[in-house]
């Protein structure tokens, strides 16, 4: 497994010769190096690793992604896309980080109630 997370530990993974489709529901934290056509729900962090490719919709804590994502992700925490990370699809949460060769296109809805403010707006960011 990735390095991601080394704090605590990882509740259901999803290996990388593993093809799910169907929803996935889940109290704690969730890896997935495989390829998922679904809905997944955890109440804890989803991590999506580099070989994987899910599509679908998501709902989770905190979601972050080195793989390939396409559909809608809801998050309370936030998302997080690395480097190797590929995401398209429309995002609704408070925060959203993109590092340095992550690629994004879709849609973000950021609702952030502790600072009264509110983002809506189209963004895509593509590696060249």
């Amino acid at each position: 497994m990735s390095n991601l997370k080394q704090s605590k530990e990882v509740v259901s993974y999803l290996g990388p010769n593993t093809n799910l489709e169907g929803d996935l529901h889940s109290n704690g934290d969730v890896h997935v190096d495989g390829k998922l056509s679904g809905a997944i729900v955890c109440n804890g962090d989803l991590i999506l690793g580099e070989g994987s490719k899910v599509y679908g919709q998501v709902k989770a804590k905190n979601v972050i992604i080195s793989g390939y994502f396409k559909g809608e992700i809801e998050t309370v925490d936030g998302l997080e896309i690395l480097p190797t990370g590929h995401v398209e699809g429309d995002i609704k949460g408070s925060k959203l980080t993109i590092q340095e060769g992550g690629i994004y296109k879709g849609k973000v809805n950021m609702d952030v109630i502790e600072s009264q403010s509110i983002y809506e707006g189209t963004f895509q960011v593509i590696r060249k």
